[in-house]
Parts: C-alpha cells; sequence; structure tokens
C-alpha cells in the first residue's frame, strides 16, 4: 500500500492498490490452482491409467504417488524465486528514495545572464 501511494500518489489509492493486488491474485490463482495444477493431473492420470490397465483396482481418475503434483510445487517455487527476484530488483532501483539521497540538485546559475551582466558592465 505505501509503495503504490508513493508511486502513483493517494488520490486513486484504493482502485491503484487494488488493481495491482487483486488482478495479481486473481490471475495467479487462476492460472496455478486451476490451469497447471490440473493439466498436470490430468497427465499423470493418463499416465497411470495406460500403465496399470491389468488392475481393476486402480480408479482411472486418481492419480497416486509423487509424481501427480511433484511438477505444479516445482513450477509454484519458480515462481516464488522469480517474486522474491523481482522485490529484490525494486529494491535495488529504489534504494536512494527512502535513505534520503534522492535529493534535488541545487539550481544552476544560468551562464547566459552572467555573459551579460559582464559584458553589459564593459
Amino acid at each position: 500500500v505505501l509503495c503504490i501511494g508513493e508511486i502513483f500518489g493517494p488520490i486513486n489509492l484504493g482502485a491503484n492498490y487494488m488493481f495491482y493486488d487483486g488482478t495479481t491474485s486473481a490471475a495467479g490463482t487462476l492460472l496455478l490452482s486451476k490451469i497447471v495444477a490440473q493439466s498436470v493431473y490430468e497427465h499423470h492420470i493418463n499416465n497411470n491409467s495406460n500403465s496399470n490397465n491389468d488392475d481393476d483396482d486402480v480408479d482411472p481418475f486418481t492419480c497416486i504417488g509423487m509424481d501427480c503434483f511433484q511438477q505444479t510445487h516445482w513450477i509454484i517455487a519458480g515462481f516464488a524465486a522469480l517474486s522474491v527476484l523481482s522485490s529484490l530488483g525494486v529494491v535495488y532501483l529504489t534504494r536512494n528514495v527512502y535513505n534520503g539521497t534522492n535529493q534535488p540538485p541545487p539550481p544552476q546559475e544560468d551562464t547566459t545572464t552572467t555573459t551579460r551582466r559582464i559584458t553589459s558592465t564593459l
């Protein structure tokens, strides 16, 4: 909330915060929980049902074993590592904002005015 307020200002803070927090949460939940996990699980169901056709006790819609969700966990761990790296990048890029060294440079004197003053006195 603080970063959004400092970057975009306090006028539309609620709308900006919900755009960045709500949209990414909803998209991540849909992508990771529904699409990725479901496709990995269904892929392993198909592999289990093809390899166990001679066993009548195996439910064709149940995945048994570590392989059912291991790939999903690695994908989510990769996204978590990527988010840590991007957070460190933001910290690096905004390091001067929060330690007080991001002061504006002192105003410089206009050299044309100085030249005019010197030539007008001659």
